[in-house]
């Protein structure tokens, strides 16, 4: 009985080993792309638009699969710290799923266009970024 489960342990250990090499290569041949993209393919040509969307999917599920990982771990663990983890990476994953930050800082930046001074020629980004930090502040307190 006591070889079986140290024959499992080092299955899992093996398994944990390949899962970690096989998503850091997918990371570097990724970031190889988004490199390649930036040097080599013109602005908003066909195959940046493509590279992107692949770029992005690879992104969301990357996210995706973190919140799994830290509900495993909270699962087995039984230490509740880890729910403010997935909480975090939950709203990363809402939030780049269905670009809220640009949408409500571009519905705020119009909304007030006709208020703000012309020196403050990024409104949009301007509001995007405050959406993200009070987001993040949020965040930070949970």
């Amino acid at each position: 009985m006591r070889n079986i489960r140290q024959h499992i342990g080092e299955i899992n250990k093996h398994s944990a080993s390949l899962l970690l090499l096989l998503l850091l290569n997918a990371d570097f041949a990724f970031t190889g792309l988004h490199i390649a993209k930036h040097i080599f393919v013109p602005y908003h040509s066909p195959w940046d638009i493509r590279v992107n969307a692949y770029l992005e999917i690879y992104h969301l599920v990357k996210l995706f699969w973190i919140i799994l990982l830290f509900a495993y771990i909270l699962k087995s663990t039984r230490c509740f710290g880890y729910l403010s983890w997935i909480l975090a990476f939950t709203f990363f994953l809402v939030d780049d799923a269905f670009l809220i930050h640009q949408n409500i800082g571009d519905h705020i930046a119009n909304s007030l266009g006709a208020d703000l001074p012309h020196s403050l020629s990024l409104q949009p980004r301007l509001f995007e970024l405050a959406v993200l930090a009070i987001a993040g502040f949020l965040l930070l307190i949970i």
